[in-house]
């Protein structure tokens, strides 16, 4: 807690607006439900974090691409940590991690890749939270939860994001980890054992049982052999860099329910706001079939626009 202090009068020293800019202010109280202590101490501990991953040139700065480290870089194009470029049916952001593959990572890695992706300007993201899927693909690894995954997956860590981690879902194939998962599970606050579902079966059944939760299947970056799916994330990262570069004008980072995908394939075809597109279109499909004048047919098309927007 002193260091996490320490780091916010820092920060207040160097750019005292960036500190005390109202909105952010309220996205910490959005993100801790209107409760003013856990926003507060959510708040020190944001800076505090982030002056321990990136030093405190950083600390009243908003991150890009330029502040990752060639480590930071590789982690993320490899799928090791990805953000789902959609939301969950909650409206909810999605995090990936695949904690078979941070073994050779630094301990500071996994946070600052977060700290990065995790920025958005959306209050709906602040007042939902985010859902975090662990991975573990492959046979049990003594060290495969290590000291990256474990200043992670730490309660301390995870407070610190500027967005609250509202459920954990641990997803592992090999049997020798439920007896870790529960000794592990054991030594947690009931308030964090409560955010945690298990899966246990191959790739293909866990993905399977993520939809329960209102994650489909198709949103999973992992083939039901196991792999990494990375496209997505490819594709994430550049919109992210044109983000940055237009100054985060005309760039839809992660599209809500509501918005309309354009775009072939099931992704698209599936997407709430889509089908809520054609929902109106077909109502409104009888109406607009019987008007002789064009004015009136435009009115029609004018009034659906209008409804999605």
């Amino acid at each position: 807690w002193r260091q996490g202090v320490e780091a916010l009068i820092l920060a207040e020293q160097t750019d005292a607006g960036y500190v005390q800019d109202p909105l952010r202010r309220l996205s910490f109280l959005r993100s801790e439900r209107m409760n003013p202590q856990k926003a507060a101490e959510r708040y020190v501990y944001y800076f505090e974090m982030k002056f321990q991953c990136f030093g405190p040139h950083k600390l009243t700065k908003d991150l890009t691409y330029e502040d990752l480290s060639p480590e930071d870089i590789a982690c993320l194009k490899a799928g090791i940590v990805q953000i789902l470029p959609f939301r969950d049916n909650s409206n909810r952001l999605v995090f990936c991690l695949f904690l078979s593959h941070i073994g050779h990572l630094s301990e500071k890695c996994i946070p600052r890749c977060v700290l990065y992706l995790i920025q958005t300007p959306d209050r709906d993201v602040f007042q939902r939270g985010a859902v975090l899927i662990m991975y573990q693909i492959g046979k049990f690894i003594p060290d495969a939860f290590n000291k990256p995954a474990h200043m992670f997956c730490a309660p301390r860590t995870l407070d610190a994001y500027p967005v609250r981690i509202s459920a954990i879902h641990i997803a592992y194939d090999d049997p020798k980890y439920r007896m870790l998962m529960a000794f592990g599970m054991a030594l947690k606050s009931p308030d964090y054992r409560a955010k945690v579902k298990q899966h246990y079966g191959p790739p293909a059944d866990c993905i399977k049982s993520f939809a329960s939760f209102g994650i489909p299947k198709e949103y999973i970056p992992v083939t039901d052999q196991g792999e990494i799916k990375r496209k997505k994330m490819t594709e994430w990262l550049t919109c992210r860099r044109q983000l940055e570069a237009s100054g985060g004008v005309g760039v839809v980072e992660y599209p809500a329910n509501f918005d309309v995908l354009f775009g072939k394939g099931v992704i698209s075809q599936r997407h709430f706001g889509n089908l809520r597109l054609q929902y109106l279109v077909e109502e409104a499909l009888e109406e607009y079939t019987e008007q002789q004048s064009r004015n009136k047919k435009s009115a029609i098309i004018d009034r659906i626009a209008r409804h999605i927007q």
